[in-house]
């Protein structure tokens, strides 16, 4: 009897002292070391999107993501796998050749959040039969058709990803900054020239 109380005794002590190691930080912003992993994980697999299967192992169980680029929305973990895996067969079977490159990626410790801006290059069988030289890969991989998107991954004080939200980069927004830049620096320039 005397062992069994002193054996209770000690489960009990070892559970609350592992209660205390896994206590919940989902409400709380994440560390900057947390983002940093975060931003080194996608930096490393986004690239292979096309290639093989994700690492999932930084999202939470019940992940939201809200695909603008397609307009729909999917929650939990399965629901964000299959989805990515669907879009990465899809991409394997109807392009002869895509690919996925990181352009910048940048943890955002105010918000807690990770953005990062991609772009996927392809070649559509259309373009293929349409301009066969494409079947080169030299010159494929100089006349690559390409959009570019933009991902937020919100993170938790756990560090795991709990949203995340895809939109696709418009041209048209890229060509108007750069026009509004360059049409700012002329307004600059003129009135400097004109007191000359």
């Amino acid at each position: 009897m005397l062992l069994t109380c002193r054996f209770t005794a000690a489960t009990s002590r070892l559970s609350a002292c592992t209660r205390s190691f896994s206590i919940d930080f989902s409400h709380e912003k994440p560390a900057p070391h947390q983002l940093e992993h975060v931003t080194t994980r996608l930096t490393e697999t986004v690239p292979l999107m096309f290639r093989r299967r994700m690492d999932y192992t930084f999202y939470r169980k019940d992940v939201v993501c809200d695909d603008q680029i397609f307009s729909v929305e999917k929650r939990g973990i399965e629901q964000l796998m299959s989805h990515f895996g669907m879009i990465g067969t899809l991409g394997q079977v109807f392009l002869p050749h895509v690919e996925m490159e990181m352009l910048s990626v940048a943890p955002v410790i105010d918000e807690g959040t990770v953005r990062c801006r991609w772009r996927v290059k392809y070649v559509s069988f259309t373009r293929i039969i349409m301009n066969p030289r494409l079947l080169r890969f030299d010159y494929r991989m100089q006349n690559l058709s390409w959009f570019d998107g933009y991902s937020v991954l919100t993170v938790d004080g756990n560090g795991e990803v709990y949203k995340v939200t895809l939109q696709k980069m418009q041209q048209d927004e890229q060509k108007s900054l750069l026009t509004s830049t360059t049409e700012k620096l002329k307004e600059k320039l003129a009135p400097s020239a004109a007191n000359n």
